[in-house]
């Protein structure tokens, strides 16, 4: 993974791949029979969520200086 996001820093470039999300649907029941006796659970990939972290920290470092108090 880290060096996943070294290379987005390098090439700036990211992936299709890396912004996906996979909806996955897990039965509440053993035998489900409407699409209420299923629990949706959404996941991103980790990568994406990393880099968007690094990102977003250093923008509030940035924008501290950049940004007067009043």
């Amino acid at each position: 993974m880290y060096e996943a996001m070294q290379e987005f820093f390098k090439t700036r470039s990211l992936d299709k791949q890396w912004n996906t999300t996979r909806l996955v649907l897990i039965p509440k029941v053993i035998f489900p029979s409407t699409a209420a006796e299923f629990r949706l659970i959404s996941s991103y990939n980790v990568i994406y969520k990393g880099i968007s972290m690094l990102i977003c920290n250093k923008l509030k470092v940035v924008l501290l200086n950049l940004i007067d108090q009043s």
